[in-house]
């Protein structure tokens, strides 16, 4: 999936550039600003589709290292650690009251 928005982060650079030098110099005489404006946007639509490949690379192996962590834990045959007791004794806590205190 990634490999489809790094193409498409290709081609857009590529047509923007050459947009930009179509319709800034050779369309119609020297449009410098026209030429800015369509390598800027071009370019920054690139940039983003180059970013949102690289999120779902980074997405896709953590995915498969999370699936890695899942397969060896089911798949292994010790019992699991006991984590403790998570009952509490409060009886320690039994006749506390809190009290307001004002401050005057």
């Amino acid at each position: 999936m990634s490999s489809i928005f790094r193409f498409l982060a290709a081609l857009f650079a590529l047509l923007t550039l050459s947009s930009a030098v179509y319709y800034g110099f050779l369309a119609d005489g020297l449009h410098l600003g026209t030429a800015l404006l369509i390598g800027l946007s071009g370019w920054t639509w690139a940039l983003l589709l180059l970013a949102v490949s690289v999120i779902l690379d980074q997405q896709e192996e953590a995915l498969e290292h999370l699936r890695s962590l899942t397969r060896d834990s089911r798949n292994s045959s010790e019992p699991l650690p006991k984590l403790g007791n998570s009952k509490m004794n409060l009886d320690a806590l039994k006749n506390y009251r809190m009290s307001v205190k004002d401050e005057e």
